[in-house]
């Protein structure tokens, strides 16, 4: 045997043995890319479930929401329970006004529920704003002022947050 034919038969051996190398490379990196396929698509269904479930539920005013709420000097405190079979989300505000014709009224920051889901019960705080209960509707008890709603009536009222929304983008563009 010649050398040269040797030499050409391991040539042609080695040359089987690369793209058999390569062959192999490849296969190895399509599994790999099959597996971060279905990673990437497992990772994408728990992202899409992820923002469905926090999505905004739909507005609804707060009176379809069985709604209970009681004041102090400094806050209200609203109960939201949804009887409802959907989530919804509501939104509320405490008012307090004097009986008298004096004009003076109070009212807490803007109280929304959030995504509150069927048959879920959700307590929120609002204080009041620009002042204090007892400023405007109290007697003098044993222990200083004590609020007097014979004075005042609260209540509260609900809040429209699509139109809100509206309303607070439009005066932030201007």
């Amino acid at each position: 045997m010649r050398w040269s034919t040797i030499l050409q038969s391991l040539a042609d051996v080695a040359g089987v043995l690369t793209l058999l190398a390569v062959c192999v490379l490849v296969w190895l990196e399509a599994q790999a890319l099959s597996r971060i396929d279905n990673v990437t698509r497992r990772v994408d269904l728990l992202l899409t479930e992820m923002r469905n479930e926090n999505a905004p539920a739909p507005w609804t005013s707060d009176t379809h929401v069985h709604k209970n709420c009681y004041t102090d000097r400094t806050n209200v405190t609203c109960t939201f329970t949804n009887l409802g079979q959907t989530p919804v989300t509501t939104c509320t505000k405490g008012k307090l006004v004097q009986n008298a014709d004096s004009g003076l009224t109070l009212e807490t920051v803007v109280m929304c529920t959030g995504k509150l889901g069927p048959a879920e019960t959700r307590v929120i705080v609002g204080p009041w704003v620009n002042g204090f209960a007892d400023v405007i509707c109290y007697k003098e008890g044993n222990y200083g002022k004590v609020l007097d709603f014979s004075k005042c009536t609260f209540g509260t009222e609900a809040v429209d947050l699509p139109t809100l929304r509206k309303a607070l983008a439009k005066a932030a563009a201007e």
